[in-house]
C-alpha cells in the first residue's frame, strides 16, 4: 500500500473512531455505483464514495467547529466573493474512487478505446446555505493509476459475484497525482405542499471544477415528489452528491419515516480530461466533450437513516457514435 493510500485509510479510521465516541457530530454517508445491473462492464464501471458532514456551526467551539472555521477563512479569501455570515455553515471530508475500463466484446476482449484507469480522491468541503440556496466549495487531492487500487477493487468485486477476473490492468495508466478546486451552487426553485405531508420540490444546480486532471462544468435540474421528505438539497449532479449536499438539513422532516421519487437531467461540458487525452494519444479516440445524463432516485427515510436506489444513463459521443453508459447504485446517509 503506497503512502497516499495509507494516509487516506488512516484519516478515515481516525474519523470513524472520533464519530464513534461522539467527538464529532453530523452525518456520514456514501454510495456505490456499478453497471452490473445492466450486464455491462465498460468505461465508467464502478464508483465508491464515503464522507462525513459536520453539524451546523454554532459557536460552541471544539475540533469540529475549528475545522469548519478554518475552511470559512480559506473560502473568504476567494476574490470577488463574500460569504454571507447570516447563513448556516457545515464542513465535510470525503473520499471517492472510480474505475474506468475499455468496452469488451462477447469473448471478454478489451476494445482499443478508453484505457484502464483508477482514480482515488480525498477532499475537504464547505457548505454555505439557507433553506432556499446552497453554495459548495471544495478542494481535493488524489491519484490516477495503480495507487488508486482500482484493479484490486474491480477484481475483488468480480470474485464476490463469481465473475472472471478482468484482464488488461497491466496496461493501465501510470501514477499521476492531481489536485482540484470546485464551486457548486444550487437552489430550491419551486416548492408545493399538499395533502398535509406531501411535497413537490424543483432543484437547479451548477458545478465548476478545475485542476490538472480535469476542467469541467455541469448544469442540472431535478424534480422530487414524496411524503415526509427532509428539507435537504437533492441535485441531479452526482458529483455534487459525492460532496455531501444531501446531508444538509436531512433531519428536518415531519414524521419518523417517509419516501420520495426524483428525476433529473444534467448537461456536462468537459474542457479538459487527462484520461480522455491519453485515450486520444493511444487510439485516436474522438470523445466529444459535451454529454447528457438522466438520473432517477427512489429514497426511503427511516428515523435518522436515509437510503436511495439510483439509476443513471449518460449519453457520450465517441467517434461520432452515441455510447449509452448506464449504471445503478445505492446511497445512504446516517445522521447520528
Amino acid at each position: 500500500m503506497d503512502i497516499f493510500t495509507r494516509a487516506v485509510f488512516r484519516i478515515f479510521v481516525l474519523l470513524y473512531m472520533l464519530t464513534g465516541v461522539e467527538l464529532f457530530g453530523g452525518s456520514v454517508g456514501g454510495f456505490i455505483h456499478n453497471d452490473v445491473i445492466f450486464k455491462t462492464d465498460q468505461h465508467y464501471t464502478n464508483g465508491l464514495a464515503l464522507g462525513w458532514v459536520s453539524d451546523e456551526l454554532s459557536g460552541t467551539g471544539g475540533v469540529e467547529a475549528a475545522y469548519t472555521e478554518a475552511l470559512i477563512f480559506v473560502a473568504d479569501l476567494i476574490p470577488f466573493h463574500t460569504l454571507d455570515t447570516g447563513r448556516n455553515f457545515q464542513s465535510s471530508v470525503f473520499i471517492n474512487q472510480y474505475i474506468v475500463t475499455p468496452s469488451f466484446d462477447d469473448n471478454g476482449t478489451a476494445a482499443d478505446d478508453i484505457p484502464f484507469a483508477g482514480v482515488l480522491r480525498m477532499g475537504f468541503g464547505l457548505f454555505e446555505w439557507d433553506r432556499e440556496e446552497l453554495h459548495s466549495y471544495h478542494i481535493s487531492v488524489g491519484v490516477i493509476g495503480p495507487s488508486a487500487k482500482a484493479e484490486e477493487v474491480q477484481n475483488g468485486f468480480h470474485d464476490l459475484i463469481n465473475n472472471d477476473a478482468v484482464e488488461g490492468w497491466d496496461s493501465q495508466l501510470g501514477n499521476k497525482g492531481f489536485f482540484e478546486i470546485g464551486y457548486g451552487y444550487g437552489n430550491r426553485s419551486y416548492e408545493y405542499n399538499f395533502a398535509e405531508s406531501y411535497r413537490v420540490d424543483w432543484f437547479n444546480d451548477f458545478l465548476a471544477t478545475a485542476g490538472n486532471a480535469a476542467v469541467e462544468m455541469e448544469l442540472g435540474t431535478l424534480v422530487r415528489i414524496g411524503d415526509n421528505v427532509p428539507d435537504n438539497f437533492v441535485f441531479a449532479s452526482q458529483y455534487l452528491g459525492s460532496l455531501g449536499n444531501e446531508h444538509i438539513n436531512v433531519r428536518e422532516r415531519n414524521g419518523a419515516w417517509g419516501w420520495s421519487m426524483s428525476l433529473g437531467f444534467v448537461m456536462r461540458a468537459t474542457l479538459y480530461n487527462y484520461i480522455m487525452e491519453e485515450a486520444e494519444k493511444m487510439s485516436g479516440l474522438d470523445v466529444k466533450m459535451l454529454n447528457a445524463q438522466w438520473v432517477g432516485n427512489i429514497s426511503m427515510y427511516i428515523g435518522d437513516f436515509q437510503t436511495s436506489f439510483v439509476l443513471q444513463q449518460t449519453d457520450i459521443i465517441i467517434n461520432q457514435d452515441i455510447s449509452r453508459e448506464r449504471y445503478g447504485g445505492l446511497t445512504f446517509i446516517w445522521a447520528y
